[in-house]
């Protein structure tokens, strides 16, 4: 009778290890899923609107990355749509393009 009683204490003793277990990894997946929903709605680039590019341009970039473009200290020239050249040296030229096409959208 003794070993029956203490089969059944380590059958109970097995089966609240499992429960244990169970709810831990459950909890653990629980926190998983949280940490990355709010990873993700803490992350603005998730919410913008993104274009694909085209073939004849390659991408389409902003206004912050064309202004940063023209009047970075490097030796290449930055053509505008009207095929205007503008040179790194002429930020103030530049400018006053970026502002006037700015202006007409």
């Amino acid at each position: 009778m003794e070993n029956a009683s203490n089969a059944l204490k380590m059958a109970f003793a097995i089966l609240v290890f499992i429960v244990a277990l169970s709810i831990l990894f459950s909890l653990m997946m629980t926190i998983t899923a949280t940490s990355e929903t709010v990873l993700f709605y803490s992350d603005s680039t998730n919410f913008y609107d993104w274009e694909d590019g085209t073939k004849r341009t390659k991408r389409i970039v902003g206004e912050d990355t064309v202004i940063a473009r023209i009047l970075d200290n490097s030796s290449n020239v930055t053509v505008m749509k009207d095929g205007r050249q503008i040179y790194p040296n002429d930020s103030q030229e530049a400018r006053s393009i970026v502002k006037k096409e700015l202006s007409e959208r």
